[in-house]
């Protein structure tokens, strides 16, 4: 008799469609309107155009059965997007490899071979971490300890995307912090990042509104949530130069860490070839200085970790700390 994995492997095109049927959120999922966030400050909410670009990605993970052929279709997506459907498709990619054994080694491929988007790749698996039971997570440990913090980045902002009433209402998410090998004081900022990425969306991008968001923190969380205010602010773009400065100017005493969040949205474009117009605004009204300049800041700070040796867990949260110090707060 034929083993049932070896007939599964031979999955057809009629399989392979019903799959992604099953795994595919559905677009509605990405309607703010559904989700209950305030309205669009400045022109058009950005929710959709983004959430949409993360359902295509997904989508091609779930119809491709190599990481080559996944890549070769997100690198067809508009500049813009691009980064957001990476981030689906490494979602879908890590969902398969915990639910379809014989698929284990797309995941580890498509990490090895996205580089560029590494920064996208590791928040996606985040994504994935939070639609599966604990037991069937992945080994973090096995990650590149400068940007695996992402991964926790991703489950939050998962979080607030799709849980918002009880991630505001608890100032917390699900993820087991204890379990986390750098500590759970590091986990609680990895996570405050990702929910900061969160609320920008939330809060339609009103700078007052995000304010107030944060202000319901506990203390020692608001400088991260800052970081990924600025860092969504810059990397999804959703306002021009006033409200870029708005929501500086509502950071207060936290405005080093909107330009550090600023800071590494503009290098992770730079990295992936994926800058647009916003990127080089956003670096020029938040961080006061050219595109370029910044990418060669967060560069030459970023944690040089040997391959193969014991890592540092607390490297990701070292690197930001060093650019927020960088840039100043003036």
């Amino acid at each position: 008799m034929t083993a049932p994995t070896a007939v599964l492997r031979r999955a057809s095109a009629p399989w392979r469609a019903a799959r992604a049927r099953v795994m595919t959120p559905s677009r509605s999922q990405v309607d703010p309107r559904r989700r209950g966030f305030h309205p669009w400050t400045e022109g058009n909410s950005i929710v959709e155009p983004v959430g949409n670009a993360f359902l295509d990605g997904f989508a091609v993970a779930c119809h491709r059965s190599t990481a080559a052929a996944v890549l070769e279709e997100v690198g067809r997506v508009s500049a813009g997007r691009r980064g957001f459907a990476l981030e689906g498709a490494a979602m879908a990619c890590t969902l398969r490899s915990r639910l379809e054994p014989w698929n284990r080694g797309v995941l580890d491929e498509l990490l090895r071979r996205a580089d560029e988007h590494t920064y996208l790749a590791h928040v996606g698996v985040g994504w994935a971490l939070a639609r599966l039971p604990r037991p069937w997570w992945p080994d973090l440990a096995r990650l590149d300890r400068s940007v695996v913090p992402l991964v926790l980045d991703g489950y939050a902002f998962h979080e607030v995307f799709f849980r918002t009433g009880a991630v505001l209402g608890t100032r917390s998410t699900r993820f087991p912090r204890d379990t986390w090998p750098g500590g759970p004081e590091v986990a609680t900022q990895h996570l405050a990042q990702g929910i900061g990425r969160g609320l920008w969306f939330v809060a339609g991008g009103s700078a007052g509104r995000l304010a107030g968001h944060v202000q319901d923190f506990p203390t020692d969380q608001r400088a991260s949530l800052w970081a990924g205010v600025g860092l969504a602010m810059t990397y999804a773009g959703g306002r021009g130069p006033e409200g870029m400065r708005a929501v500086l100017a509502a950071a207060g005493d936290h405005r080093r860490w909107v330009r550090q969040g600023c800071a590494f949205a503009v290098e992770a474009r730079a990295r992936s070839a994926t800058t647009v117009p916003h990127t080089r605004t956003a670096a020029e009204v938040i961080c006061e200085r050219p595109w370029d300049d910044v990418v060669s800041v967060v560069d030459a700070l970023r944690p040089r970790i040997p391959a193969g040796g014991p890592g540092n867990w607390h490297a990701y949260e070292e690197w930001r700390a060093a650019v927020a110090d960088e840039l100043g707060d003036d």
